[in-house]
């Protein structure tokens, strides 16, 4: 890999360090997966996210219906959230190949970044 190319990798590659702070903090809104490129999911975390807030927010003074919100709303988004701990490193992984095929010219421009991995 040329140097050009190599200072064009480091300056877009992403960090399991990064995806974990993300995941922390944001988890639940999608924030990690915004940084490693799958946006259609981290929309989908968010969404999921901020209709169990609301959900909650509304139903907040019966208990009960907060209680079947929290089940129907919150419990899979932490089942969606709480794995993606012990993917991040693949998924990491995954996007920096993806991209240094891409800088490589091994992979057409366009198209979904989550490739099969060839080898």
């Amino acid at each position: 890999m040329t140097k050009k190319r190599w200072s064009a990798f480091e300056s877009r590659r992403k960090s399991q360090a990064v995806a974990y702070l993300l995941w922390l903090l944001l988890g639940a809104l999608g924030a990690h997966r915004f940084y490693l490129g799958m946006k259609p999911s981290g929309i989908g975390m968010a969404c999921l996210a901020c209709a169990s807030g609301m959900t909650l927010f509304v139903l907040w003074d019966t208990r009960d219906e907060a209680l079947l919100a929290a089940t129907v709303t919150v419990v899979p988004l932490m089942v969606w959230v709480l794995p993606d701990v012990l993917r991040i490193p693949g998924l990491v992984r995954t996007y920096n190949d993806w991209l240094i095929r891409g800088l490589e010219g091994d992979l057409p421009r366009r198209g979904h970044v989550w490739l099969p991995r060839g080898r």
